[in-house]
This record gives structure tokens, sequence and C-alpha cells, in this order.
């Protein structure tokens, strides 16, 4: 049986459609809703296999219900004498489209067989390339690990030289203001190593995000893409080839989603070392080109490899081809990347390369650049001349003493979730906060869940939140979306932060 949501305000067409799926020979559980409103409702309560829904309603487009039935196939209906608009609801996600002036019980019918097959597959290839990333994760662990332990290794030499400076100038005073230029440089370098540390974590978070996690379409430079698949890869490249990359893009950038073109670049560097691997009578040599040729950027990626021959290239596209040994591939790497690919408009060939092997050209759209939302800067922060009271909370006591002492001379009372929950709940203590400054992922109780107690039971507090996370914030409710704005991504510097709870402070 399916379960099926029609999503139509105007009756006659509500009549129209009950007629043809009566007719349609599908065994159908149908409910209806005749607005945006109420459709959301519906979809909070009970889980469809197919959203069919008018393109324009009294209260909005038909395509905003697409984030609220992302587990349901999608299927429009317009009244245009034209299926243009049907098509570019495809680009936002729909599965299918109908004419509604071409509905009959065979096209209706089979439009909505063909959409949930289509998003159950769409399903499936989510999960093969989530699988696809934690397997080149697994691969690359060396890679990760060397960029991560090498501003490890720095950040706690100059941690170690302050420590021995701090303990001769308790001894010797003089020696402090002798040595206050080489700690503030310590200092300095110690910030930018923990700030290389937080990229890193957050392009592993990007790249290695779940299957049931869009990744969202952000502003592109094809070189960071480049750059971060090498530093993934180079301990597996360097073990095998010389690796050349030559970038000349002009800095062009384009709407994409990095963290999947990584795993693109990832895919096909791996593949690259492999080949050069298996054919150790030539030069071992892998080299990666970028370029911009009209309206494209155009990705090149050679190697020293025994190459493809012709019959076998088209083969290569297909998911679980390999002509590794056993053990040694999946098969996904390249039937992932040509997907990824085919996602963002553009086309992934295989030609033979100069150097002997295989290339692997990409071809990517430069579309219109989808603009980052930025926080109001810091110099706009209001001035704030006495302290301020803040509530910290989060389950690492190392970031609640840290934190403690970082926004000094603010009064700073740091908790776990529950500590803070019966401290508000003390006569007179909820009113004295200014701003609660809490964690998104704590053991026993999250983030949202502390904000819908404190919302419930201290409404004043609910307007004063910042949350603070070593990850995106996840969903956990209309209660808690409107607040994604306030979500400050670890770790935070003392500037970053106050300018977010001034900002707050000044606005409630």
């Amino acid at each position: 049986m399916i379960n099926l949501l029609l999503v139509e305000d105007h009756d006659l067409d509500r009549e129209a459609i009950r007629r043809a799926l009566h007719h349609a020979d599908l065994d159908i559980a149908l409910d209806e809703a005749t607005c945006l409103d109420c459709a959301r409702r519906q979809l909070g309560e009970k889980r469809y296999d197919c959203v069919l829904s008018d393109l324009t309603l009294p209260d909005g487009e038909g395509l905003e219900l697409l984030p609220v039935a992302s587990d349901a196939a999608f299927v429009v209906l317009t009244g245009a004498v034209d299926d243009r608009r049907g098509k570019e609801a495809l680009t936002h996600g729909a599965q299918d489209y109908l004419l509604k002036d071409r509905l009959d019980p065979y096209w209706l019918g089979r439009s909505l067989n063909y959409a949930i097959e289509r998003k159950r597959l769409q399903v499936l290839q989510r999960e093969v390339e989530h699988q696809n990333r934690l397997a080149s994760l697994g691969q690359l662990a060396a890679s990760v690990a060397h960029e991560i332990n090498n501003p490890t290794a720095f950040v706690a030499a100059n941690l170690e030289t302050i420590r021995m400076a701090l303990e001769r100038s308790c001894i010797e005073p003089s020696s402090f203001a002798d040595a206050a230029h080489e700690l503030i440089t310590c200092v300095e370098e110690s910030r930018h190593g923990t700030e290389r540390i937080a990229s890193i974590v957050r392009q592993l978070q990007s790249f290695a995000r779940g299957p049931d996690e869009a990744e969202p379409m952000a502003d592109v430079d094809i070189a960071d893409v480049i750059d971060w698949a090498v530093a993934l890869t180079k301990s597996q490249l360097q073990q095998v080839a010389r690796l050349h990359v030559e970038v000349n893009t002009g800095g062009a950038r384009f709407a994409g989603r990095p963290g999947r073109l990584s795993q693109v670049m990832t895919n096909l560097l791996i593949n690259a070392a492999d080949a050069v691997a298996s054919m150790p009578s030539r030069e071992p040599r892998i080299e990666v080109s970028a370029r911009t040729e009209a309206d494209e950027i155009v990705v090149t990626v050679d190697d020293a490899g025994p190459g493809l021959p012709d019959t076998m290239k088209e083969k290569a596209m297909r998911p679980f081809f390999t002509t590794k040994a056993p053990g040694r591939g999946t098969g996904l790497g390249l039937s992932v990347a040509h997907e990824i690919v085919h996602e963002h408009g553009g086309t992934l060939k295989l030609h033979d390369s100069h150097l002997g092997g295989l290339c692997v050209e990409v071809s990517l759209p430069i579309r219109k650049v989808v603009a980052a939302p930025t926080s109001p800067p810091i110099e706009a922060v209001p001035s704030m001349d006495s302290p301020m009271t803040l509530l910290l909370i989060d389950d690492e006591v190392g970031v609640r003493r840290a934190y403690t002492r970082l926004l000094h001379p603010h009064v700073v009372h740091a908790f776990t979730a529950t500590q803070a929950l019966a401290w508000v709940s003390e006569p007179g203590n909820a009113a004295r906060v200014d701003a609660v400054i809490c964690d998104v992922m704590m053991p026993d109780l999250d983030g949202p869940a502390v904000y819908n107690i404190m919302a419930r039971e201290h409404p004043r507090l609910a307007a004063r939140f910042i949350f603070c996370s070593g990850a995106p914030m996840p969903a956990s409710g209309d209660d808690v979306s409107p607040l994604q704005h306030r979500v400050l991504l670890k770790p935070i510097s003392r500037d970053a932060l106050l300018a977010a709870v001034q900002r707050l402070v000044a606005t409630t």
C-alpha cells in the first residue's frame, strides 16, 4: 500500500485526482491537505511514501514542503501550459512532475511508482556514498593524523616554553619582562595552530557527513578542494609517486558542495596512487591540473599507471567495477565520483593520459555563487560598561574552567546541564542571567533539550541562548530551528564569543 498525501487547494482538481487515482490500479491510502500549514502538520504526524503537491498554494509554494517531506518521494502538480516549472522543481529535489491538463490514470500511476522508486534509489546512492567516504577515511587515517599532529606538536612545545618561562619568573621576576616578546610569539603561533586543527576537523565533518545529512551549497574555490584532497592523501601518495599540482583558475569561484567535491578528488587521487603502484616499470608520477574553459572549471588527474582499454572505460563508471586485486578496492570510487559530478551539473570522462596511464577529466559549470551568511562585524557591537552575568553550560570541565577564565571580568556561572537547570530554579537566579552559553552535544541532556526546558520554565531565558558546538547544530524540532543563526562553532575566540553575547543582550 502507498501512503499518499495530496496537497491541493482547488476542489475540482482534488476531485479529478481522486478519480484518476481510483482508476490507476494502485493500492492507495490517501490523505489530503489544502494548504502548506495543514500539510506540515500531517507530515509531522505520519510517515508518507509520496507527496503529490500543487506548486502554487494559498500560503506559499508547494516546494516549501521538501525539507519536512525529506523521507518521502515528491511529485509536483503544475497548471502551467508548458513543463518549464515542473523541470525547475526537479532541480530543487522533486522526483517527478505532472501537468494538470494531461492528468490521466496511467500517467499518474506511472509517475507515483517512478517517483517512489527513484527516491529509494537516491537513498541507496547516499548510503553507498557514505560508505565510500568512511572507507576513504579509513585508508587516509595516517594522513589525517599527520595533518593534526603537526600543529599539535608545536602548540604543545609552545605551551611548554610558556610554562618554563612562568616558572623562571617566580624565581627571577625580571626574567618575565625579558621573555615577554617571545611568549607573545608562542601564544600567537599556538592560536594559529588551534585554528588549523579546527579547520581540519570542520573539513572532516563535511567530508564524512552522514547519508541523511544534506550538505548545503557554498562558495567554492576548486584550489581549496584540491588542497584538502592532497592533504588527506599525502601519506599514501608519497609512498608510491611524485605529485605535481598546477591550478590556473584565477581564483574563479562557483556554487558547489565542498565536502562532496573533496570526496571526488580524494577518490581520484587514491585510484591514481593504486594505479601507479601497480606499474613499477614506469616513472611514478601523478599530475593534477585545474583550469577555466569558457564557463567551466576543468580538473584533470593523470597517472602513470597501466591505464584502461577503451572497452573498459565505460564499465569503470559502474558501481563495484574494479581492476584492483581482491581486497584492494570497493569498486565504488569512480561511480560515486561520477554521481557527485553529475549532481553538480558537470561531466566526468576517462581518456588516455600523456603519462601512459589514465586521465580522469572533471568539468564543472561555473554557476552563480551562493553568498554565505555573515555575522555582523565585531566593531558594530554596542559597548557594555558593567560586567555581565553569564550562565555557561558544558559537560566538559576543562571547557568550563577555560571559558570562566577567558571571560573575566564578567561573572560566569559554569555548570553541567542538570546542574544548570537546578541552579536557575533557585529563587532570583534566572533573573540575574544576561545570556546563556550552552554546548549542543552533551551526554545526558543535549543543548536543544536544555533550551526547550528553560523556554518552558523560564521564558525570559529562551531569547538569551547562544549555542556552542564542535559540530553543526542538529535539527531537534520546530522550537529550536529558529536558533540556527545563534550557533558558534568551537573553538571560539573571546572577541567572537563576547561579540555574540553583546549583540544578543542589546536586542533582548
